[in-house]
């Protein structure tokens, strides 16, 4: 009986090691394919940058342009684009895409709704290394500019970092600032916000 049970015991404890090495070899293969998406995704939105600052800077965009809201929205590619974000303090610079769509983040952050002329703007993007997830090292008084397609820069002071879970949506677009920002926490249950305010 003893043999038996000891026989059983090393069975379960083979089981238990081959599914803790499944786990950890799948935990390793989802790790690799976030990071490849990361790149992949840091270069789309390079080179969306490249194009569009070509595009403001030369006058292009304002000539090929079309108005929405009295916000400008650029083409570059199969894309439409509303303007360039930078925040100095993290050597950051994203351009972003004038709709969004699950597809989309995938290329650059988007806006998710409003507008700079209505100072209620709030954009989305990816919790990628390459896009959004660098914006949780923002503090209050941190300076975020956000160039619009006019070529008109618009300097923003981070208020206030939030968390808001993934269902307060009427929370996320109520609130009273100029400019918000948002990313998905790890494991995507909540929502990282940073607050800004328009200082000129």
């Amino acid at each position: 009986m003893k043999k038996v049970t000891d026989m059983n015991r090393r069975r379960y404890g083979k089981i238990l090691l081959s599914a803790g090495f499944i786990l950890i070899c799948l935990g390793l293969i989802l790790l690799a394919v976030f990071q490849h998406e990361d790149r992949m995704a840091g270069k789309n939105a390079q080179l969306l940058h490249e194009e569009l600052d070509r595009a403001i800077r030369t006058g292009q965009a304002q000539e090929e342009g079309y108005t929405i809201n009295k916000e400008l929205v650029a083409s570059v590619g199969d894309y439409e684009l509303l303007g360039i974000l930078r925040v100095p303090s993290l050597e950051l610079e994203l351009p972003i895409l004038a709709d969004w769509s699950y597809e989309l983040l995938s290329i650059a952050p988007c806006r998710y709704t409003g507008t700079v002329h209505d100072r209620d703007l709030i954009l989305m993007g990816h919790n990628f290394d390459s896009h959004f997830t660098p914006l949780k090292k923002l503090t209050s008084g941190d300076e975020v500019l956000f160039t619009d397609c006019f070529n008109r820069t618009y300097t923003y002071q981070v208020e206030l970092q939030e968390v808001l879970h993934k269902t307060e949506l009427e929370a996320l677009v109520s609130a009273d600032y100029d400019l918000s920002l948002f990313t998905c926490t790890y494991g995507g249950e909540n929502r990282a916000v940073i607050r800004c305010n328009m200082i000129k």
